[in-house]
């Protein structure tokens, strides 16, 4: 069936639709988040990922990942003047590489049994919890650090620090896997 055929045929059918109601309809962006965090979990690294991805949209020369038992740490320092106002007023930001970082931000603080936080510089910590909608932080001058720290709810449980230690190294694995051709260095220990 050809190009025209199917035009004549939808322009038939519409001729002969019946006209019911129309409306307006919009998508809730938290809804959406929410929905990204609870999928993440097939594969928990890439709130990593989305990070790395930040770190490379806001001009980053190296992205540090440290991890240790029952903690992961990354650093990068922007080299990009980031446009922190968006956020400020709770809403997505159109800046690729903040954006990144909300979505990861999002992901990372809806994982099960841990904590995660943010601090800008030399700046106070900020506890991000169910999501990252609104930025509470006064960001300082331009080029500062960021550093996010996400650290699992204490257990002596063994089986539990086994597959938390697993999903590290998973982690560790996803980022190198999908890092690996990203225009920054990364360093992992």
């Amino acid at each position: 069936m050809g190009l025209k055929e199917i035009e004549e045929f939808l322009a038939l059918e519409v001729r002969e639709a019946q006209f019911d109601s129309s409306g307006v309809f919009s998508l809730d962006e938290s809804k959406s988040l929410d929905k990204l965090a609870a999928h993440q979990s097939d594969r928990p690294g890439l709130w990593l990922v989305k990070l790395l991805q930040a770190a490379v949209a806001l001009g980053c020369e190296e992205f540090r990942v440290h991890c240790l038992l029952g903690k992961t740490r990354v650093r990068f320092q922007p080299q990009r003047q980031v446009p922190w106002s968006d956020w400020h007023q709770g809403l997505a930001s159109p800046h690729p590489g903040l954006r990144h970082l909300q979505l990861a931000l999002q992901a990372a603080s809806t994982l099960a049994d841990c904590q995660l936080s943010l601090r800008l510089g030399d700046g106070p910590t900020w506890r991000v919890e169910r999501g990252a909608a609104t930025l509470p932080l006064q960001p300082g001058q331009a080029g500062e650090s960021l550093e996010i720290v996400r650290t699992w709810n204490f257990s002596l449980f063994l089986p539990v620090q086994l597959r938390r230690s697993r999903l590290q190294v998973d982690e560790a694995l996803l980022l190198q896997e999908l890092g690996r051709y990203a225009p920054l260095a990364i360093r992992q220990d």
